[in-house]
């Protein structure tokens, strides 16, 4: 696995500190605060662990209140609002050195049976055939010294 991807995948790992009580650590390629995105995911993550087997996220609701320090853990404490025979609802609050930098309020399900709309796909080349957008740009920005989780390839990729 690519070391950044994996780097992502060690911080959704979230240690359990007691019953809905979870503690997890800040992003260190992030420029010295705490991603939202980041906050966002292990409070996603913390409250799936409460939600029960098989249910899947249907809606979140999150407030960023303040920046997070990567420095200190955050901990994540988790409300159960409702448990019902198909939805169930959290609150999560993430809180460091004391104060509150995030909430969120989740709801969750179990997979139920309904209509679907999705465009077809494009008829494209597959990822194998496409430049990685690292190599196209590299004339023009300067490498990052961060491990980014992903790789972009562009089908019609920009004209630099």
């Amino acid at each position: 696995m690519q070391k950044g991807l994996q780097k992502l995948v060690d911080s959704l790992e979230l240690e359990l500190l007691a019953e809905d009580r979870f503690t997890g650590i800040g992003n260190f390629d992030s420029g010295g605060r705490i991603y939202g995105g980041l906050l966002l995911a292990q409070a996603v993550t913390a409250a799936q662990k409460t939600a029960g087997e098989g249910r899947q996220m249907h809606s979140v609701h999150a407030c960023f209140l303040s920046m997070g320090d990567v420095d200190a853990p955050v901990e994540y404490a988790v409300q159960r609002l409702r448990d019902g025979r198909s939805y169930c609802s959290r609150y999560v609050e993430a809180r460091q050195q004391q104060r509150t930098i995030f909430t969120a309020t989740l709801s969750f399900q179990l997979p139920e049976g309904g209509p679907e709309y999705q465009a077809p796909m494009p008829d494209v080349q597959g990822p194998e055939n496409l430049q990685p957008e690292s190599e196209f740009i590299g004339d023009f920005v300067s490498a990052s010294p961060f491990d980014w989780p992903m790789e972009m390839r562009y089908v019609d990729p920009m004209d630099m």
